[in-house]
């Protein structure tokens, strides 16, 4: 039987659907609705499904919040000069973006990860081409100019202050992440898209110790990077972050399914 699948259906309940990353996405999903592009986020289930919701939902915040600022800062320079007008905007929109979730990359901080780099610096920093076009439309209609967050900014986009999972380590394949809410490790690829989930505490574990989690779950997390299947049961096992008694209940199934899978061929 696969662990990953396993682990999923033996986890025991945890706090995420009380969560306020569930709380905010069920708030908040209607807003997808618009978006083309992104409606598909709104049937999101599992909670990585919801951390990816979420990055969009709070670009989505963030660009309204942005825009709202620049339409009051607009409307309040007129008849100004060129120099007196970027001041007036670059004090209306410091405050607002300080107070903004943003990913690092590379050089720059990024608002709006539903945009490019180089949108992304007009949003940033270049806020008068705002007002002109072909710029001052996106403001209303921008979906033509949307792209796939994950796929552009990759793995390291979760390690930013649009989600609260924390990176436990970096990889060249992409990266580990853990979420405290689920009490799951994401393995991320560099696509930013999710390759395994290892859910944590069974119901079989008799003492559930949720204190150091990132020493613990590390030589786990190294293990599946090692292609060391064998090696990262142990370390979980040994880490208390999963019972012994589930591992072994799962390579009972998988030497009776391999038995099966051998019976059946040899009657070819």
């Amino acid at each position: 039987m696969n662990l990953f699948l396993t682990l999923k259906k033996k986890q025991r309940p945890t706090s995420f659907e009380r969560s306020e990353e569930m709380a905010f996405f069920l708030a908040n999903a209607g807003m997808l609705s618009d978006l083309q592009y992104f409606a598909p986020l709104m049937k999101a289930q599992s909670p990585f499904q919801i951390e990816r919701a979420n990055i969009v939902l709070r670009s989505l915040y963030a660009k309204q919040t942005i825009d709202k600022t620049l339409k009051s800062a607009f409307a309040k320079s007129e008849g100004l000069g060129e120099r007196e007008k970027a001041i007036l905007i670059e004090e209306a929109v410091t405050p607002v973006l300080k107070k903004l979730p943003y990913h690092r990359f590379e050089d720059q901080k990024i608002y709006l990860p539903f945009f490019s780099k180089s949108l992304n610096r007009i949003y940033g920093q270049e806020w008068e081409k705002l007002a002109n076009k072909p710029y001052k439309r996106m403001a209303g209609n921008f979906e033509a100019v949307l792209i796939d967050p994950f796929d552009y900014y990759g793995d390291d986009l979760f390690d930013s202050l649009f989600t609260r999972l924390v990176r436990v380590k970096k990889d060249a394949s992409g990266s580990a992440f853990y979420d405290y809410d689920s009490s799951s490790i994401y393995f991320v690829n560099k696509q930013g898209r999710l390759d395994a989930e290892c859910c944590l505490f069974d119901r079989y574990l008799k003492d559930v110790n949720r204190n150091h989690m990132m020493e613990r779950i590390l030589p786990a997390v190294e293990a599946y990077y090692k292609n060391d299947r064998e090696g990262m049961k142990k370390a979980l096992v040994e880490n208390k972050l999963i019972s012994s008694r589930l591992i072994y209940k799962n390579n009972y199934d998988e030497v009776v399914l391999l038995s099966k899978i051998e019976k059946d061929a040899s009657k070819l």
